[in-house]
């Protein structure tokens, strides 16, 4: 299957943290960006894909961005801002 670039860079956000977050595609984890790591890539396929980072809070709990529904052939580059609990993954 063909495949194309997803690419995700790090916005600061009002609180600067930056802590590790899973890459998930169509609910699946495609990879993880570390603590601190600004820019992350992964490979996704031409189809639709429904985008979302996800980080765990320190009560334990699972917080998701929104979703960014990403179809087509080109390659994606979205960027991803962390306030607290918050995500936001952005198109520009």
């Amino acid at each position: 299957m063909a495949t194309r670039k997803l690419i995700i860079e790090r916005r600061k956000g009002q609180f600067g943290r930056f802590p590790a977050c899973a890459i998930l595609s169509d609910e699946k984890r495609i990879g993880e960006m570390a603590q601190d790591q600004m820019k992350g890539e992964f490979a996704i396929s031409k189809g639709e894909h429904a985008i979302q980072a996800q980080i765990e809070g320190p009560d334990g709990r699972l917080y998701r961005s929104n979703s960014y529904f990403s179809l087509g052939g080109k390659d994606v580059v979205l960027y991803l801002t962390i306030d607290g609990s918050k995500l936001v993954l952005a198109y520009r």
